[in-house]
């Protein structure tokens, strides 16, 4: 799991290193949380709940 807000890792979802806020958003909207309006970068959902769950680098229960 990410230590700080700034961390970063390889996310397979976008293909590149991502911050831990950025992955906390790609949850966030996953969870029905956030609208995925308001992302920073628009993605496919089914295409995260696929990877994410694989990944786990942070994912929220």
């Amino acid at each position: 799991m990410a230590q700080s807000h700034d961390s970063e890792f390889s996310c397979p979802l976008f293909g590149r290193k991502i911050t831990y806020g950025e992955c906390y958003e790609v949850q966030e909207i996953r969870n029905d949380e956030m609208d995925m309006e308001l992302a920073i970068e628009p993605f496919d959902i089914n295409r995260a709940n696929e990877l994410c769950e694989k990944c786990r680098e942070f994912v929220i229960t």
